[in-house]
């Protein structure tokens, strides 16, 4: 499907390929210039790498961009006039097995005229680039909680880690379950299903209320599902609840036995 962006048509949205080591392989990009005037488009690319937040940050450092080499120096279109542009893809004899991930871009140049256009503009797709061999599925789940909470909300931190050699898509689930093993609520995380790369980190917080009288030790339990094949990494932390009901009670009953006793020396005078 295409995407239409400062004047320029630009289809495939996503290339996603696999190419063995010492192989190569070409990408394009159609590209229609919808401006009423003539363009010339420089082709470029980058590298992408993914926030905490889940959002794009481009010009990443990977040796990636280097295998991926456009074909020509650009091109000039004149109004609804298409293009193909080329890039060819060269994967060195030595590259390890894993996944990049890149964007071909086409930068408008100047155009020579009173309608020339901003160096800045440049509209694009994703390549996700595989170098085939055997890959790594792995990611690193860890909660964090208080010790002890007051009242009635248990607080938690959580974090993700891939440590695998390609993207994961994780599912995340919390649980707040008794250490008899009775599961008390169940949360899906904000950031459930997201992209996420290699070495890449997310993390998030939330909490879960309870309503009750007595202190009482509880774990918050995070699971995370990724994979084709479904693997599992999961996560604990034991917390203790103390209700504020619970201790003023017991700051009660406390002045309640001081006044006793108090009462009780003083009878004895």
């Amino acid at each position: 499907m295409p995407s239409s962006i400062f004047g320029m048509s630009i289809s495939p949205l996503r290339h996603t390929i696999s190419v063995d080591p010492g192989d190569e392989a070409v990408v394009f990009l159609d590209v229609t210039n919808t401006d009423p005037f003539s363009v010339t488009l420089i082709p470029e690319v980058s590298a992408f790498s993914l926030e905490k937040n889940g959002s794009i940050s481009w010009n990443a450092v990977d040796d990636a961009r280097a295998w991926v080499l456009p074909e020509g120096d650009g091109v000039t279109l004149r109004a609804g006039e298409h293009a193909r542009v080329l890039f060819r893809v060269v994967v060195p004899k030595g590259a390890m097995p894993g996944s990049h991930y890149l964007g071909l871009f086409v930068r408008k140049g100047n155009s020579g005229g009173e309608n020339a256009v901003a160096l800045s503009e440049r509209p694009g797709s994703l390549l996700f680039l595989h170098v085939a061999g055997t890959v790594q599925e792995s990611v690193r789940a860890n909660v964090f909680s208080e010790a002890i909470a007051f009242g009635k909300n248990i607080s938690y931190v959580w974090k993700i880690e891939n440590t695998g050699t390609v993207h994961a898509v994780p599912e995340i689930v919390l649980r707040l379950r008794t250490i008899h093993g009775k599961i008390i609520a169940t949360q899906n995380s904000g950031a459930d299903r997201l992209l996420l790369l290699p070495s890449g980190v997310r993390e998030g917080n939330g909490f879960f209320s309870v309503r009750q009288f007595l202190p009482q030790a509880y774990i918050v339990e995070m699971s995370v599902r990724y994979g084709i094949t479904k693997q599992e990494s999961t996560a604990s932390s034991v917390v203790w609840l103390i209700p504020r009901a619970f201790l003023i009670a017991l700051s009660l009953l406390c002045a309640v036995i001081v006044y006793i006793f108090v009462r009780h020396i003083y009878a004895k005078k």
